[in-house]
């Protein structure tokens, strides 16, 4: 609709006042009951948001401001990650402790957690993926050799409630109970 009333009138739509106040609306981005989590692709393309019951992912498309696609998933989601700038990687840790690897063309791979996760931090210079959650353990699985390795305890910590990495220093915090917060490099 602005492009064609542009083109009639060779204007350029840069000064056109009501074309800059314009709100466009994402078509079907609901979920029958809730939406848990909502996440926004590195790149700015995409949103990905899962819901539950029935759990599921939706992929949305910014450009096109639409469902790319959803997909149905076993258990709710706890927490979910990017592994790349667009939505073709990710990884998300699901209510039943399970770690589900995700592509562009469905699930990759599905792994269990030793523990109940409530959070996941992805490092990618060491290509590491930080798994916290129910125990003073904070769990590492590195993704290039796909072996857990060994998991840091906390030293105050009973619980992990959230994993942050520094995306420019190597330093990794968790969150938990209190108000603690615990740091490593």
């Amino acid at each position: 609709q602005w492009l064609a009333e542009a083109q009639k009138k060779k204007q350029s739509l840069r000064r056109n006042e009501d074309f800059k106040k314009r709100i466009d609306l994402i078509q079907d981005f609901e979920f029958n009951v809730a939406s848990s989590r909502v996440r926004i692709s590195a790149d700015g393309d995409h949103v990905l948001a899962t819901g539950i019951y029935a759990p599921e992912l939706r992929i949305f498309d910014l450009k096109e401001l639409g469902l790319k696609c959803s997909r149905g998933l076993d258990s709710e989601v706890v927490d979910f990650l990017l592994l790349s700038e667009d939505w073709k990687k990710l990884v998300m840790l699901l209510d039943d402790r399970t770690l589900e690897f995700h592509s562009q063309y469905g699930r990759h791979h599905r792994l269990r957690v030793p523990k109940c996760g409530r959070s996941l931090s992805y490092d990618s210079e060491s290509c590491n993926l930080f798994v916290g959650g129910s125990s003073s353990s904070l769990y590492r699985l590195d993704l290039e050799a796909g072996t857990f390795l060994t998991p840091l305890e906390m030293q105050k910590l009973t619980e992990i409630n959230e994993v942050v990495t520094n995306p420019r220093l190597p330093i990794l915090t968790c969150c938990g109970d209190g108000g603690i917060v615990e740091s490593y490099d």
